[in-house]
């Protein structure tokens, strides 16, 4: 009896009992975008190379989950998101663990547990297939902090090797040979060894970087990573405001172009920072906060210096959710706690619904596009297609909100239906408004002399194709 109240009491026994409806949702959200063109989809190459470092990554997990979609299509994409479920759950269970052992009121553990769970932040990751790496990166980062703070032996060396494997995953892990030890200092933990542990981390992070340069390395870096304009870091520092630090629905701003509501949900999420920070003024100095605010950058600095995503704000929910659970020890529980705890975390689900909705709406596109284009191209395989995808004045967001071109996947959203096995060649052309007149038949016309078979134009709901009229 005891044993039961203690659980309906323990936030943790609510999200495990519901995680199946958790995994249902996530697996009604079909592939769009670089989810069906990146490893993670269908990787054919060899799996020796897949585990050297390619292009701008060295993700060996990546390439080899790939493999198994390739030998078994029909696993996809329902692997995927299974497996990027698991770890998400695997993390927040990992995660409370963590926060009962630093000494927080359970009250304080279970709302930051909820939020881990359930904040905006995860759904760049959630819903993508291709977020293994993130997910797994976090996890085995957790796990090595775990070890690093917690175990009686071999911590040093269990630290190492979960933040080894948590690299692998995605190179952004790397942060946590550093992280690790000032999180321990932080809450004063492993307090005689953290001077060693520091030592002990940067040697970790600099014999991966010499191992890697050491590797035989295919591809080459994606220039997209190194882009540096002032819109480009502009777009980042909005990010960071509204995605790690208050959860705001920028589906409101940028793609359905109602600011009024996108600001009602940033005021309501908004409300217990700016109410944590008031009641905590006397304080703001202290260690905890500043270290957990400085961690946050030293996470995302491998994001910051180069490409910072909706996908990369996943990584920093321990240290918002840690914030989280900080500001609330230092104030008394009271009816005005509970009225911007509840605006807070309402808010939060109006985001990750409105989220979901358009998500799910975008992989049915996918699917409806696809399936016209199969149907088109007949019952026979061809070799090889050229297609024209006209995006319109369709205002993306992320893979939330995928215009033409991210949902029909560049054809690969057909090539993935076809597992791969046709067409062997497929080009595609994404234009903002279409070809005018004869414009159009002229574009195909040029497509057929240079040997493709079929020639489809797509747009936002349909896919039609164009006639030959030259042999």
């Amino acid at each position: 009896m005891n044993l039961m109240k203690s659980l309906k009491s323990n936030v943790l026994f609510y999200i495990l009992i519901t995680s199946p409806v958790f995994f249902y949702i996530v697996s009604l959200m079909e592939p769009v975008g670089d989810d069906l063109t990146y490893f993670t989809a269908s990787y054919s190459g060899s799996v020796w190379q897949g585990l050297m470092p390619m292009y701008s990554w060295w993700r060996p997990f990546d390439a080899l989950l790939g493999h198994i979609v390739y030998l078994y299509p029909g696993l996809f994409p329902l692997l995927n998101h299974l497996i990027v479920c698991s770890f998400h759950l695997l993390s927040t269970v990992l995660f409370f663990q963590i926060i009962r052992r630093l000494g927080f009121k359970p009250l304080e553990q279970n709302i930051a547990t909820l939020f881990f769970y359930l904040t905006p932040s995860i759904l760049g990751a959630i819903f993508d297939t291709d977020a293994v790496n993130q997910t797994g990166a976090l996890f085995f980062d957790l796990l090595g902090f775990y070890s690093f703070v917690f175990a009686r032996k071999s911590h040093v060396a269990g630290w190492l090797l979960f933040t080894f494997i948590a690299t692998l995953f995605k190179e952004n892990g790397i942060t946590w040979f550093v992280i690790t030890p000032l999180l321990a200092w932080t809450f004063d933990l492993r307090r005689p060894e953290i001077r060693r542990g520091l030592c002990w981390g940067i040697m970790a992070a600099v014999a991966y970087g010499a191992l890697r340069l050491s590797l035989p390395h295919a591809g080459a870096v994606n220039d997209e990573y190194f882009d540096f304009s002032l819109r480009t870091e502009m777009k980042t520092l909005s990010k960071l405001i509204t995605l790690v630090f208050v959860p705001t629905d920028n589906i409101f701003f940028i793609h359905d172009h109602q600011p009024l509501w996108g600001l009602l949900s940033f005021i309501c999420s908004a409300s217990l920072p700016v109410y944590l920070l008031i009641k905590s003024r006397t304080q703001r100095s202290a260690r905890i906060p500043l270290m957990l605010f400085f961690l946050v950058f030293v996470a995302l600095s491998a994001h910051l210096v180069t490409l910072f995503t909706v996908m990369h704000a996943y990584g920093i929910i321990p240290f918002t959710a840690l914030l989280l659970a900080w500001g609330l020890s230092r104030l008394p529980v009271t009816r005005m706690t509970w009225i911007v705890l509840s605006l807070f975390f309402v808010s939060c689900l109006e985001i990750d619904a409105h989220h979901t909705i358009e998500k799910y709406k975008s992989g049915q596109r996918m699917l409806s596009l696809s399936h016209q284009a199969l149907k088109l191209l007949g019952p026979e395989p061809v070799d090889s297609v050229y297609s024209v995808t006209i995006d319109g004045n369709y205002t993306k967001y992320s893979t939330f909100c995928s215009n033409v071109s991210d949902a029909f996947a560049w054809g690969n959203a057909v090539m993935s239906m076809t597992h791969h096995k046709w067409p062997r060649v497929w080009e595609d052309t994404a234009v903002n408004v279409a070809p005018q007149g004869r414009a159009m038949d002229s574009i195909g016309q040029q497509a057929y002399k240079k040997g493709f078979h079929a020639v489809l134009v797509v747009t936002q709901d349909r896919v039609y194709k164009v006639p030959a009229t030259v042999k």
